[in-house]
């Protein structure tokens, strides 16, 4: 593996094309062997990204979720601003097309 990383393309000085898909439960140890030994060699600690990445699908999703639905639950929109604003934008669309 290591020598096949050498030869491998340099996705830093160009493009590079990946294709995933499952074979067999070998290949995918094989991979996951792989990931697990070059992966750090990306700058990055498994054990510290895969805490993160835990933090922030866990709580911290949980909690930008919250304030989505409190921010659409209490944002100001009545029936009648709507239409007042698309009124408004209509007129507004329609004086462009004369220009």
């Amino acid at each position: 593996m290591r020598v096949a990383r050498d030869q491998d393309v340099k996705r830093e000085k160009g493009r590079a094309f990946g294709l995933i898909y499952h074979i067999n439960e070998e290949i995918d140890s094989l991979l996951q062997d792989a990931f697990l030994m070059f992966f750090s060699e990306n700058g990055l600690n498994p054990n510290s990204a895969l805490m993160a990445m835990r933090i922030l699908i866990g709580p911290v999703g949980a909690l930008l979720l919250i304030g989505a639905i409190l921010m659409a639950w209490f944002y100001p929109l009545t029936r009648e601003r709507h239409a007042r604003i698309r009124r408004l934008l209509a007129r507004k669309k329609g004086r462009g097309k004369l220009r």
